[in-house]
C-alpha cells in the first residue's frame, strides 16, 4: 500500500507527489466485503495514514462511530491517491491506483470542510477487510464460476486509468 499526496504549499520543498509506502507482511488475505461500510486494516496502516497526512492527535480506530483520524483543516484532498498492491496467481504485482478521498477519508456529515478517516482497526477475530469505502473508488466484479476458481476484476474509477488496472481473470486476492 502506498499513499500519494500532491503538495504545492511551499512547506515541503518542491511541488509534486509525496509518497509514503506501507508494507503488509507476506501472504495476508484481505476480505472484500460490500456489507461492511468502512475498511478494517491493521493498526499500523491507520498510524501510517495519520503520519502521512500530519493529522492532529493519535490514531484510534477501535471504536466505530467515532472518526479514527481527522485531516488537518484546509487540506487539499482532491488530488490524493492510494496504491494497493495485490499478488496474482503468477506472483506478479498488480497495482491498483485509486482516489484517496472516499476510501481513506470523506467529508464529515456533521461539519462541512472537515475530513474524517474511514480506515478502522481490524478486530482480532477477523482478517483485514476492504469494505464499501474501497468499492466507492473502484469498479469491482467478483466472479465465482461453476467449474473454476473464483476471481476478482478491479479497475480504478478514474476513467483515465481504468484500462491500465484491470486484474487478469484468473487473479486470486
Amino acid at each position: 500500500m502506498e499513499f500519494l499526496r500532491w503538495e504545492n504549499d511551499g512547506h515541503s520543498g518542491e511541488p509534486g507527489w509525496h509518497s509514503t509506502p506501507v508494507v503488509f507482511p507476506n501472504n495476508v488475505n484481505v476480505t472484500l466485503d460490500t456489507g461492511t461500510s468502512v475498511s478494517r486494516l491493521p493498526r499500523f496502516i491507520g498510524e501510517a495514514i495519520t503520519r502521512h497526512y500530519r493529522c492532529p492527535g493519535q490514531y484510534d480506530g477501535r471504536i466505530l462511530g467515532r472518526a479514527p483520524y481527522v485531516l488537518p483543516r484546509g487540506f487539499n484532498t482532491k488530488e490524493d491517491k492510494v496504491v494497493l498492491h495485490f499478488r496474482g496467481f503468477g506472483r506478479e504485482d498488480i497495482a491498483i491506483t485509486s482516489q484517496a478521498e472516499h476510501f481513506l477519508y470523506a467529508e464529515s456529515p456533521r461539519q462541512r470542510g472537515l475530513y474524517e478517516g474511514l480506515i478502522f482497526e481490524e478486530t482480532a477475530a477477523a482478517s483485514p477487510i476492504l469494505g464499501l469505502n474501497w468499492f466507492h473508488v473502484n469498479w469491482v466484479a467478483m466472479h465465482k464460476p461453476k467449474y473454476n476458481a473464483p476471481y476478482v476484476r478491479v479497475a480504478a474509477q478514474d476513467s483515465d486509468l481504468a484500462n491500465d488496472y484491470l486484474l487478469p481473470p484468473m487473479l486470486k486476492l
